[in-house]
């Protein structure tokens, strides 16, 4: 299946007549809907997060109960973005720690209702692809990674969710590599703790050429667009920053990328889906 709809209840405790319609044809044809709340703290939802997460799961709950009375068994995606307001800026928060705390809560009440979740990850209140950009992206990407939601969304969104940037997809692509080598933890077994390769090697000796190093190199998470070259390195092929190289790959990925087109009988039964939809 390539068809998820997104909808959203009318947060404090409202179902539109639209969102609930939406609700009944992805049961009734059994395609996946992510039904949402998305509630700001302190406007229309509870001030605390406690609040917040409280009225998101009963708009949760009341949209799994209408949707699996028409279709009992059909697939749905728990989730909620339970945002605050700065009451500064009178702007919703995509990157506050409420959010990314929420967001795993979320996630948690999922798995304990047995449900797939919904999640967010790789998005910034900031306007540009700057450092608080950055910043923001992987603080969601790590949280996102430990919260354990199955559903990512939001990549690439900048203000707010009010603009987009390629280039914070790339970056967030590159950023999940990094976090899905972080919650590997470590190995330890004899074949990693290497106590007798350390005896053998002993008091001021290099680890450079034994077997382990040659065969277990590659091991290591290598970053495809940070840079961890020396200074000099960096400077003779044009002392980059990260912005421009993020630039480049989009670039990139635009002129070079063919995307595999859908199967024939695929793209037969979207249309029919749609035909159906219309009528």
């Amino acid at each position: 299946q390539h068809i998820l709809l997104y909808s959203e209840p009318s947060s404090p405790l409202q179902q539109s007549e639209t969102a609930v319609d939406k609700l009944l044809l992805m049961a009734e044809y059994e395609l996946p809907v992510v039904h949402s709340p998305g509630p700001q703290m302190g406007a229309v939802a509870p001030i605390t997060m406690a609040g917040g997460l409280v009225m998101s799961l009963s708009e949760i709950l009341s949209s799994v109960v209408v949707h699996q009375l028409k279709r009992p068994g059909a697939p749905f995606v728990f989730g909620a973005g339970i945002h605050h307001m700065d009451m500064k800026s009178v702007q919703i928060c995509y990157a506050s720690p409420e959010f990314q705390l929420t967001k795993a809560a979320i996630a948690e009440l999922g798995r304990w209702y047995g449900m797939p979740t919904w999640g967010y990850a790789g998005c910034s209140d900031a306007k540009v692809l700057d450092e608080q950009a950055a910043l923001e992206a992987m603080l969601s990407v790590v949280m996102a990674k430990f919260s354990g939601a199955n559903l990512i969304h939001d990549v690439g969104y900048m203000e707010s969710g009010l603009t987009g940037s390629y280039e914070m997809i790339v970056l967030t692509d590159e950023l999940v590599a990094l976090a899905d080598h972080l919650t590997q933890g470590i190995e330890v077994s004899d074949g990693t703790t290497l106590v007798d390769e350390l005896d053998r090697v002993g008091p001021g000796g290099h680890f450079l050429e034994t077997d382990t190093t040659l065969k277990r190199y590659r091991d290591f998470w290598y970053p495809s667009l940070l840079d961890r070259r020396i200074r000099p390195q960096w400077l003779e092929t044009g002392a980059k920053t990260l912005g421009q190289r993020l630039n480049e790959r989009v670039l990139e990925i635009i002129q070079e990328h063919r995307p595999e087109p859908l199967a024939p009988e695929r793209k037969q039964r979207v249309q029919e889906i749609l035909a159906q939809a219309a009528d």
